[in-house]
């Protein structure tokens, strides 16, 4: 059974150090797997077509990298530009935090039904919520 993870701004920020590694890789294997496709063209070949060898090896590994980035418990929401989402609790109620590869830190949070536009700078008198446990 999963039990649902909710962290803080400090607990997400441990996190990034694992996570990051993680989501570049992701975001790089997905590059690959685009231009593996038939004439480069991003798409998976044909069913009646042998696939190419390095294009399962990549597809595999990419699978590998989503169950090793699910343990944490945050969710990949746009693998091109890398962005993370890690729920939280404000006034009791959930949130994401929201990260992109390529930021130091988390410094944004959105309500549960926006996505990254909808995101708000985190204030230091916010208190999230987080089960206390670490990444």
């Amino acid at each position: 059974m999963n039990v649902k993870r909710y962290y803080t701004p400090v607990e997400a920020n441990r996190a990034i150090a694992h996570i990051e590694p993680l989501v570049r890789g992701l975001s790089d294997r997905a590059e690959v797997l685009r231009g593996l496709g038939p004439s480069g063209g991003g798409t998976r070949p044909p069913v009646d077509t042998l696939v190419d060898p390095q294009y399962f090896r990549e597809l595999m590994a990419l699978s590998e990298d989503l169950q090793r980035l699910k343990k944490y418990g945050c969710m990949l929401k746009d693998l091109e530009s890398g962005i993370v989402d890690f729920p939280a609790r404000l006034k009791g109620r959930e949130v994401l935090l929201c990260w992109r590869l390529g930021e130091d830190s988390i410094s944004h949070w959105h309500e549960v039904d926006e996505g990254f536009r909808g995101r708000q700078p985190i204030d230091a008198v916010q208190c999230f919520e987080g089960d206390g446990s670490e990444a």
